[in-house]
């Protein structure tokens, strides 16, 4: 019996000793003063108001400074309202029985950002570069997709599509703050090239009132040479110039042929071309009895 009570008073012993140490390694609670406060945004535009909230332990003053000058004492909630664009802070001292600790956080001010692309030709040809420009407003960064699995973070990035087909181009722009985007399409069309578009056998709707007539065009390289043949007379000549791919457009500078029936047709003229294809040209013609302008149109079929 006498072992029994023995060995209780032991593992009483024990759990007391236990417990004692275990009070004793417990930490004293922190007593020092640490500044804390949280700001509603971190980015706004002019004429918003932005609430900063006190969150500082062991504080019994506590001081607000912003960056434009002013100053506040001992408010828990302070509002500020900023009309000019630009980068702020707020500094916040809190003092207590165990000492000063500061704490700061920035603010940006800025105009809402505005995505915007601009590209000069929404077509193009394959391996042909085309140049896109963000003309995006308050923005820090850029964000491109073209469409075609590539992206780039340049503000006006040169791009070249390797295949033919209707894409979309995705331009992301990021604020000044960089808490905020905006984003824009653009769609962007793309054909093969204008020499497998262009040569062959035309159809021309109309030339100068006469529709009887026929076209066989030929490229090699950006020169291209258009010799028109008309039905209803029997008689041909050659137009030989040059075209812009990038532009679509096609020049025709001053040249004189046979026109097939026993005398010469001097010619000058310009043109558009789409990748349908319809070629548009307007040429002036001189004929030993006389000259003109024509306006031509060849539809391919």
């Amino acid at each position: 019996m006498r072992n029994i009570h023995f060995f209780f008073i032991t593992i009483l012993a024990f759990l007391l000793l236990t417990t004692v140490s275990s009070c004793k390694k417990e930490n004293p609670e922190d007593k020092s003063t640490k500044a804390c406060f949280t700001i509603s945004a971190e980015e706004i535009t002019p004429g918003q108001t932005v609430t900063f909230t006190n969150c500082s332990k062991n504080a019994t003053s506590l001081t607000w400074d912003f960056s434009d000058g002013s100053q506040q004492q001992g408010s828990d909630v302070v509002t500020k309202t900023i009309n000019t664009t630009g980068n702020y802070t707020m500094r916040l001292t809190a003092s207590g029985p165990q000492g000063i600790n500061s704490l700061e956080h920035g603010l940006v001010v800025a105009y809402p950002v505005q995505a915007c692309i601009y590209v000069q030709n929404p077509t193009g040809i394959i391996n042909s570069p085309i140049q896109f420009n963000s003309c995006s407003a308050s923005t820090s960064a850029q964000q491109w997709n073209f469409g075609d699995g590539t992206t780039s973070t340049e503000q006006s990035p040169i791009h070249t599509y390797t295949t033919a087909g209707n894409y979309t181009v995705t331009l992301t722009a990021t604020s000044l703050g960089g808490h905020f985007t905006a984003t824009t399409t653009k769609s962007i069309s793309i054909y093969d090239t204008p020499g497998a578009n262009l040569a062959g056998p035309h159809y021309s709707g109309n030339d100068c009132g006469i529709n009887n007539s026929a076209m066989w065009v030929e490229t090699n390289g950006n020169n291209i040479n258009i010799r028109y043949v008309s039905l209803a007379n029997s008689f041909y000549f050659d137009m030989q110039g040059t075209f812009d791919a990038a532009n679509h457009t096609i020049t025709i500078p001053q040249q004189t042929h046979s026109n097939g029936g026993g005398n010469d047709i001097t010619i000058q003229g310009s043109g558009t071309f789409t990748d349908a294809p319809v070629i548009n040209i307007t040429y002036h013609y001189t004929l030993p009895w006389g000259s003109g302008d024509c306006a031509l149109d060849i539809h391919k079929y």
